[in-house]
């Protein structure tokens, strides 16, 4: 076996065998292209690495790749970079390792650097693969350049140009840009458009300008009340309603808030109409708008109408109304005013109800107005008997009553009519508030302009039954206020009082000396023993003291 071993022969570089056994060399397969043997021996042959290739059968080697070229792994062959890109580099391994031509350059398929693009060409944007000429009415004198210069008045550039060249064309004609002989022919210049001359192609008249007919070397604008919104107009178009349009306007300008017009031929804002008193009207308005319900406009020019005020109306004007005595407006903008809950009523311009009305009273003028909105009837009170509520907004304190009647305070509802005095002035009585006493210091006030309340001149007190001046008493015969007696006319009074006293005292002593006055007197003792007058008429005269001054002091009269 070993003598066999020796014997065997390695395969040669370039060449690959994996049969075992072998006879011959003839089992020694070249290794095909993109795969080599470097050394002898080998069983199978080595694809070639990134960046590299082999084009040919039974290579040891493999060859860098070529510039503007990519080889992938086991290349047989180098791929050139794709138009748009470049490389100088020989380890390339993928089309993406190609860089991207530059502006103003084209890289054709394989390039190894961008050529610039020569004048009269250019090349935008990144990854080109060829130049552009320039298109007629440019030109560019640079190379490498990324785009190109229009062509100057009265020049003509065609073509491809790298110069602008003298032309011969008149104003309101244009050359042939397709005639590279620097001699084009001149042709009309269309409607829509305008030519200056020379080599300059037509130029599309600007919005807000037109050219109504051929050959024109420039565009007219617009007159006032007319608008062009299109490039190469032929005419101009009437303005639209709710607008306006100046010389040379490229689009309507709408009429400013507040005005309105339905005209086509306005050339000023000043030229719209003012909205009128009672109207409004938003930008570009045709027409003015009436105010709504609960909206005025008290003024022109207005480009909105404001809401009434809370305690006032509107239909929709140029004012509202103040709400009317009964009604209210809580809210702003109301179209009308709301009638008061029962019993409640308001004053003009109310914002709510919290007074009575007519024939009512308010019990507390204390209470706040959303208390008495809410419980109107817990409040407003009906007018009590004998009183007077004719007027609204009468409250407890104001309660009127007429002449003949007296009231103990201005906190009571009760009327007492007076019978024994015809001084009770009623509620139309100017008391002041400083003589409302029980009784009056002669002194502190001015001879029979006092008064009590309710009461007339010199007169006070519960049912006006008390004087005011010390030197006067109440009369019922004379139903008021009389003078005292005269010093005369107390002393045949008090003579009186005397003799009577002196016969009565006469009287007692011719009784006491008589037998029937002793047996009387006995009687009298023991009735009085067994009844007690002393302690009931102590009663009696309690209770007349109290009766007595159930008028005065608190103004009941009992009846007679």
């Amino acid at each position: 076996g070993s003598d066999s071993s020796a014997a065997c022969e390695s395969c040669p570089a370039g060449t690959a065998s994996a049969t075992q056994g072998a006879k011959n060399s003839d089992k020694c397969a070249p290794c095909r292209p993109g795969t080599v043997a470097a050394t002898a021996g080998l069983s199978e042959c080595a694809s070639c690495g990134g960046g590299t290739y082999q084009n040919d059968t039974g290579a040891t080697n493999c060859r860098d790749c070529e510039p503007g070229h990519f080889c992938a792994e086991g290349a047989s062959a180098a791929l050139p970079c794709e138009a748009g890109s470049y490389s100088n580099r020989t380890d390339l391994e993928s089309a993406g390792d190609c860089q991207v031509c530059p502006q103003g350059h084209a890289c054709t398929t394989g390039a190894v650097v961008p050529i610039a693009c020569l004048p009269g060409s250019f090349s935008l944007g990144l990854g080109n693969a060829e130049c552009e000429p320039c298109k007629a009415g440019t030109y560019q004198s640079d190379a490498g350049a990324a785009d190109c210069v229009p062509c100057g008045l009265g020049s003509f550039c065609p073509v491809g140009a790298s110069l602008e060249l003298p032309a011969t064309c008149e104003p309101g004609t244009y050359a042939n840009m397709t005639d590279g002989d620097g001699l084009p022919d001149c042709f009309d210049c269309p409607a829509g458009s305008s030519c200056p001359g020379g080599a300059a192609p037509p130029r599309q008249c600007a919005a807000g300008s037109y050219a109504a007919t051929e050959r024109l070397s420039e565009c007219a604008s617009c007159s006032g009340g007319t608008y062009q919104d299109d490039t190469g107009g032929k005419g101009c178009r009437a303005c639209v309603p709710g607008s306006y349009c100046k010389p040379g306007a490229a689009s309507p300008l709408p009429c400013e808030a507040g005005s309105y017009s339905s005209r086509t031929d306005l050339e000023d804002a000043s030229q719209c109409t003012l909205a009128e008193k009672g109207y409004f009207a938003t930008t570009g308005s045709t027409k003015p708008t009436p105010c709504s319900p609960g909206t005025f406009a008290a003024t022109e020019g207005l480009s909105e109408c404001d809401s009434c005020e809370p305690g006032s109306s509107g239909a929709g004007g140029a004012f509202c109304s103040k709400c009317g005595a009964g009604t209210y407006a809580a809210n702003p903008g109301q179209g009308e005013c709301i009638p008061c809950p029962h019993p409640l009523s308001s004053r003009i311009g109310g914002v709510t109800c919290s007074i009575c009305k007519t024939g009512y009273y308010l019990q507390d003028v204390s209470a706040l107005p959303v208390v008495i909105f809410e419980s109107p009837t817990e409040h407003c009170k009906p007018c009590p008997p004998n009183a007077d509520c004719s007027s609204p907004n009468t409250t407890l304190e104001a309660l009127g009553f007429p002449r003949g009647y007296w009231r103990a305070s201005n906190q009571t509802t009760e009327l007492h009519k007076c019978v024994a005095s015809e001084h009770c002035s009623g509620s139309g009585s100017a008391a002041n508030a400083e003589h409302s006493h029980r009784r009056l210091d002669y002194g502190d006030v001015g001879s029979d302009a006092l008064t009590g309340a309710g009461c007339d001149a010199g007169h006070t007190g519960p049912l006006c039954e008390w004087c005011v001046s010390d030197e006067q008493y109440f009369s019922r015969a004379e139903r008021g206020c009389a003078d005292c007696p005269t010093a005369g006319r107390f002393g045949i009074l008090a003579g009186v009082v005397v003799a009577l006293a002196v016969t009565g005292l006469l009287l007692y002593r011719a009784l006491a000396r008589a037998e029937a006055w002793d047996r009387f007197r006995a009687r009298l003792d023991i009735v009085e023993s067994q009844v007690g007058f002393q302690p009931k008429f102590k009663i009696v005269v309690s209770f007349y003291q109290v009766v007595a001054t159930l008028g005065p002091v608190y103004g009941v009269r009992l009846h007679e």
